[in-house]
């Protein structure tokens, strides 16, 4: 029995029980329409879910990242003129959006799949589902923050310049390709992973700055590459039957399927390499020490 102003031991056991359940629903609340933050939960959704909130919370690596290469885009394209970042058949403003989503897909989180989230690709590890779904989660948190908002940017462009056609097709580019670029750059995951260190320790491990240097600016080197080698077919088809607006749209079903295709064939020998490396990889992985 308590004595008036003392504390019974079952109530605060059960205040603190509630409050602790309180703090894990709020450190792993989710995006709404998705399940709950769990980096545990394997699913497609439940993977989205992490990813998004990995990247709306402190220290922000990933739009840092994003908006970075964005910064880059925009102050070359008006200070410097846009033949600064692109070629001159494609420096009118009706391409930007485009260049902007190609910049910003094209960076690590592409590529360092397992290296930036080391505890969640080891449990995977091992796992088909669980590393496809890990690969899958991040490039569809990557299309999320990035396709929307370059294909609203496109569409608003088309009302000043009255471009129809060239719009709907730098939007189709926009929307569908970057699955095909990220399903590609997922293969550097597990031939080039590396740990997400402060700088700091990143120049005192010398021993890793050839590798992890060739990792960073991989994404850039593979981007005009797999845009040329997605968009062929829409190419080939407009140089042979011309630009008629049939044969865009017939273009752009294509590059759809063809997109599809080549992420598949990517994604399937991203986890065969896994497989074949998960030895490596585990050890690589649970040791930041090797940078």
């Amino acid at each position: 029995m308590t004595e008036p102003g003392d504390v019974d031991p079952i109530d605060a056991t059960d205040r603190a029980r509630e409050r602790n359940r309180l703090l894990a629903t709020k450190r792993f609340r989710g995006v709404p329409l998705l399940p709950p933050s769990d980096p545990d939960d394997w699913s497609v959704l439940g993977g989205l879910s992490y990813e998004l909130h990995s990247t709306l919370k402190p220290p922000f690596e990933l739009l840092q990242v994003v908006f970075f290469n964005i910064a880059l885009v925009l102050a070359g394209w008006f200070l410097l003129g846009p033949e600064s970042i692109t070629s001159e058949r494609f420096a009118s403003i009706v391409f930007l959006p485009a260049i902007l989503a190609s910049w910003a897909f094209s960076d690590v989180p592409a590529t360092n799949l397992y290296g930036s989230q080391p505890n969640r690709a080891l449990k995977a590890l091992g796992h088909p589902t669980r590393l496809h779904n890990l690969i899958l989660g991040r490039d569809l948190a990557l299309w999320t923050l990035i396709a929307p908002a370059g294909a609203v940017l496109s569409l608003l462009l088309a009302l000043k310049d009255n471009e129809t056609i060239t719009t709907l097709l730098v939007t189709a580019i926009v929307l569908i390709l970057p699955f095909g670029y990220l399903g590609i750059a997922a293969i550097a995951a597990p031939l080039l992973p590396y740990h997400s260190v402060p700088m700091k320790k990143r120049f005192a491990l010398r021993h890793t700055w050839l590798r992890w240097g060739f990792a960073v600016i991989l994404p850039f080197l593979l981007s005009t590459p797999v845009a040329v080698l997605l968009l062929a077919p829409a190419l080939l088809l407009v140089e042979v039957f011309g630009k008629e607006p049939w044969v865009f749209l017939l273009a752009g079903v294509v590059v759809a399927g063809w997109t599809a295709l080549v992420r598949r064939v990517a994604v399937r020998y991203t986890l065969r390499l896994t497989f074949r490396r998960e030895d490596k990889l585990r050890a690589y992985l649970s040791d930041p020490a090797l940078g």
